[in-house]
């Protein structure tokens, strides 16, 4: 059930692997599987973009990050004030 929430793309990069044989499973935490093989001929592709978690992270961070730095788009990481450390 949790792949078929992500985008056919993301689908089609993920492991075909067989529901298990379970009735309820209870207090489970989202994992995210990550193979060491390219994604595709983007050599900037990231997990976060292939997985759209990254622009959920930058709005997780941007309200409720301590101190507050501002907007989502602060913590992107195309954005020409920050430095390659992610610094600002």
């Amino acid at each position: 059930l949790i792949n078929e929430t992500y985008s056919t793309f993301v689908q089609g990069l993920m492991p075909s692997l067989a529901r298990p044989e379970v009735d309820v499973m209870e207090g489970l935490t989202t994992a995210i599987i990550v193979d060491q093989q390219r994604m595709g001929a983007d050599r900037g592709a990231r997990v976060g973009t292939a997985t759209d978690t990254g622009a959920l992270l930058r709005i997780l961070f941007s309200r409720l990050g301590k101190p507050h730095i501002g907007s989502p788009q602060a913590f992107s990481f195309n954005v020409a004030s920050i430095s390659g450390a992610g610094a600002v």
